[in-house]
């Protein structure tokens, strides 16, 4: 249902922009999104309730580790 969605509000609403949230803790968590390149941006809102904003740092190390690993230089053309 989501990637209908997703190809909908791309097909129908090419200028709007789609963001991915829900349940993210994690570098690893955000990256999940990109598979499907659903996101345009991955919001993080849950990980910082529960660990407060010194979680972000970690999550960006663990995004560009998950991003050097699939030789990912641009999340647009993952």
């Amino acid at each position: 249902m989501v990637m209908e969605l997703a190809t909908m509000i791309r097909t129908e609403f090419p200028d709007r922009s789609l963001s991915g949230l829900g349940g993210i803790e994690s570098g690893e968590d955000a990256a999940q999104f990109h598979p499907a390149r659903l996101p345009d941006t991955v919001q993080v809102c849950t990980g910082v309730m529960k660990f407060g904003y010194e979680c972000v740092k970690p999550m960006q190390e663990q995004l560009l580790a998950f991003y050097g690993e699939t030789q990912v230089r641009d999340a647009r053309r993952f």
